[in-house]
């Protein structure tokens, strides 16, 4: 991203937001902070890319993001572990190729906004869903999981976990795709 693209104050919609190195990557996402009507943000995490420590907790400095889409294009471990502060507006999160195994800290229904609706994961090596909050439920309605060949759910637990559910999409879960349902109103 070039500098100076924090001074589009009128930007509504920003694809592409590479993070790689920091030679390569002049912008960082607090940058951003000042684009108050950005709705749609996507950013991905490169094969070079050095997180720094609260890189991704200026998320939430985009207080008009609806739509958040974080893609790896790396496959360690350590890029999972990142530390993620969304958006409070936050309708829609989209995650492709998560390289972690595990529900990251920043995913649980506990740190997630109440208005996330939507949840996509596509791709990556997640293989359960299991957050370990008793007490605490997403309130995802509509959730799309796509080729995790790893991801092992009951379709029991999967309302288990998140109660609110009205859409859901499986496919090459477990390399296997499954009939997608819709509550009916």
């Amino acid at each position: 991203m070039p500098r100076g693209i924090e001074k589009l104050t009128q930007l509504q919609v920003l694809k592409g937001f590479v993070i790689g190195s920091s030679m390569k990557t002049p912008c960082r996402i607090s940058d951003l902070a000042n684009l108050k009507k950005l709705k749609r943000f996507s950013v991905h995490i490169g094969s070079e890319a050095v997180i720094q420590e609260m890189k991704f907790e200026s998320l939430k400095d985009l207080t008009a993001v609806k739509c958040l889409k974080i893609s790896w294009g790396v496959s360690g471990e350590k890029y999972s572990d990142i530390q993620v502060t969304f958006p409070s507006s936050l309708e829609k999160l989209d995650l492709e190729g998560f390289p972690g195994t595990a529900i990251p800290e920043w995913l649980k229904p506990s740190r997630v906004p109440g208005s996330m609706r939507k949840l996509y994961i596509n791709g990556g090596k997640l293989k359960s869903l299991d957050h370990g909050e008793i007490c605490h439920k997403w309130h995802v309605e509509i959730l799309r999981l796509r080729y995790l060949k790893q991801l092992q759910i009951e379709e029991r637990k999967l309302h288990k976990l998140f109660p609110s559910l009205r859409y859901v999409e499986r496919t090459k879960v477990l390399n296997r795709s499954f009939q997608e349902w819709r509550l009916e109103e």
